[in-house]
Order: C-alpha cells, then structure tokens, then sequence
C-alpha cells in the first residue's frame, strides 16, 4: 500500500479543522482498515514535518492560493519519493477576474488565471517536478462553480505533478 498525505482548506483559517480530520480517519479506516495508510495533519504546506523521500502521493486540494508555492512545491518535493506525485486542483478562469475587495473566510479570494497557472508551473518544474499525464487545456468553456455571494464564476482545474 502507498503512503499519501491529504490537504485540504476545511475551516475559516486556512487549516484541516479537528473535526475534518476525525471524518476523514473513520472514512479511512473503514476504507484502508488502517490509520497507516493515510496520514492527515494540520501544519502549515511550507513546512510538513516528514521524513525525506517518504510519500508516494501529496492530495491537497484548494491549497495552492494559500500557500508561497515555492517554499511549498520544495517541501512536498522533499517528502515524495522519487516518481512520487502531487495531485492537486484550485480555482481557475482563464482571463483574470476580479477579486477587488472579494473577502470570504477572512482570507482574499484568489482566481488563478492563466498567467497565474503557468507562473506556478515554472515553479513547480524548477524545483524538480514535471507534468504528469497531458498537457493542462487552459481554455474554458464552461463556469461551473457560481458563488453566487460575490457574483464569481468560474471552474477549477485538477493536475497532477511528478518529482523527477
């Protein structure tokens, strides 16, 4: 079985609230019938903890806007093994939208663009990781995600990369 260690924003802070981390163990365990498997943590993504070389996968989903990537892409770098990969989503419109004085969760709301997106993959591949699977398509065609509460819509992109 892999290792993985899951991340994902949960609570008004920015951090795996307590009870999501209870949730997610009963799932795991009844999923994996083992806590060993999964490791779920409540640290900052610059920073993890682990040992070096020790995951075969990182999850985090909607982080990435949270985080200085850089600082994050090394640390996950540092814990994946090699071939080791990082699947992650966020926020993405292709053109920029506007996020003036958009609050929500006393953080700012950040849409990635596609500047935006390519800027975090030339971090990304200059710290040691490569595009898994092919090319992102950057075009969009369809708004699925409405947040109706800031007039926002936009979709979400999943990709994965690998530690070469």
């Amino acid at each position: 079985m892999h290792n993985t260690v899951y991340g994902n924003n949960l609570n008004s802070s920015g951090e795996l609230s307590e009870e999501a981390v209870r949730k997610v163990r009963a799932k795991s365990l009844q999923k994996f019938n083992s806590y060993n498997k999964v490791y779920l943590i409540q640290s900052a993504a610059e920073a993890l903890g682990f040992r070096s070389n020790s995951f075969d996968y990182v999850i985090g989903s909607a982080i990435l806007h949270h985080t200085d990537f850089k600082t994050t892409a090394q640390e996950i770098h540092r814990i994946l093994k090699k071939g080791g990969l990082l699947i992650t989503s966020t926020d993405y419109w292709e053109h920029k939208l506007d996020m003036t004085n958009k609050i929500a969760y006393d953080n700012p709301i950040f849409i990635f663009d596609k500047k935006s997106i390519q800027n975090l993959l030339d971090k990304a591949y200059n710290k040691g990781f490569r595009l898994f699977g092919s090319e992102i398509d950057l075009n969009c065609q369809d708004k699925v995600v409405h947040w109706k509460r800031f007039g926002l819509k936009f979709t979400f992109l999943i990709f994965c990369l690998q530690k070469e």
